[in-house]
């Protein structure tokens, strides 16, 4: 997995379960950070654009990356989770 430069990893889950899935990728390397709900909207790509240098995987919920957001430094998509709305699944 470390090999890849930039991963977009999504779960739909709450925080504590973010959490649980990024400390295995730091112990395997990587530099992981997570774009969470508290992340004002209109400031997310500003936040995103911040970051995209330091870090290696990027872990959020789909539905705030949707629409609106150019993830294209993120090639590499994981879902944690199935998406069962096709329509999210490839705006994500």
């Amino acid at each position: 997995m470390v090999a890849e430069k930039h991963w977009r990893i999504f779960a739909e889950k709450r925080w504590r379960i973010y959490v649980r899935k990024l400390t295995p990728l730091q112990a395997n390397g990587l530099r992981v950070s997570i774009l969470g709900g508290n992340v004002d909207p209109r400031k997310r790509e500003e936040w995103i654009a911040k970051r995209v240098n330091t870090i290696d995987a990027l872990i959020c919920n789909p539905r705030l990356v949707e629409t609106g957001l150019d993830l294209v430094q993120f090639s590499t998509v994981v879902f944690f989770e199935i998406e069962y709305s096709l329509v999210r699944r490839m705006t994500a």
